[in-house]
């Protein structure tokens, strides 16, 4: 009778275990694959964030190249150059 009781407790415990390991794998699966998700969709910000810092830029060396062509004919209009 003992022995019996020591046998189903050891079985419950085994099946606890494995209950256990496999709601663990899930846990982990599931971590992994919103951390996935996560990176994609920052990776893809990124992206975006780098795009229009590029635009930026060059919107602002147009503007400066602008803003110096304006400036020489301003000085040669002062000098009587053209």
């Amino acid at each position: 009778m003992l022995f019996l009781r020591i046998t189903q407790i050891k079985y419950i415990f085994l099946q606890i275990k494995k209950e256990y390991m496999i709601m663990k794998r899930t846990l982990w699966f599931i971590f992994f694959l919103l951390n996935s998700l996560f990176y994609l969709y920052a990776d893809s910000e990124n992206d975006s964030l780098l795009k229009v810092l590029d635009k930026v830029i060059s919107e602002r060396l147009i503007y400066t190249q602008k803003k110096k062509e304006a400036t020489i004919k301003e000085l040669k209009k002062k000098e009587g150059w053209s």
